[in-house]
């Protein structure tokens, strides 16, 4: 462990004690931050702006792990709200920081874009998830970073 990372964690848990009041958990700017549940809410359809709504929650299997692969390990569980009732429509054997929903009028149209972890390093690798897209609850299409920069990896 780093002595900044040391003195930073110090002085939050001695600000917390002496305040009683819980501080974030503090990380330096190329720490790879802990994985906590996360909701996502989503937007609905244009035709169906009042009708319904849906939101994901995606719960990770790991709080931490440099490993991006194990970072990635977890559910996420899709719900759409009819009626003021919220119904699980899909769930996924991920976990993501970062998703948009979209088309919230069904669970046939409900569109997820799931962004990959940070990666560490410099060079973009063909198993390194960038992005990818699910529709009804079935994957479309998976980016690495390989895909989306066009240079290959050196591995």
């Amino acid at each position: 462990m780093s002595s900044q990372y040391f003195t930073a964690s110090l002085i939050t848990l001695v600000l917390s004690m002496c305040t009683g009041v819980a501080a974030p958990s503090m990380a330096l700017a190329d720490d790879v931050p802990s994985n906590t549940v996360v909701l996502h809410h989503g937007e609905p359809s244009l035709g169906n702006r009042l009708e319904n709504d849906c939101y994901a929650k995606s719960t990770p299997k790991y709080t931490y792990d440099p490993d991006e692969e194990i970072r990635q390990q977890g559910e996420t569980e899709l719900f759409l709200s009819i009626d003021k009732e919220d119904v699980l429509i899909h769930t996924y054997d991920w976990f993501s920081q970062s998703l948009h929903i979209y088309n919230c009028g069904s669970a046939e149209e409900v569109t997820v874009a799931r962004h990959g972890p940070w990666h560490r390093g410099s060079a973009a690798r063909s198993d390194h998830l960038a992005l990818a897209f699910y529709r009804g609850g079935q994957l479309l299409r998976r980016y690495s970073t390989e895909d989306i920069t066009h240079i290959p990896s050196a591995h």
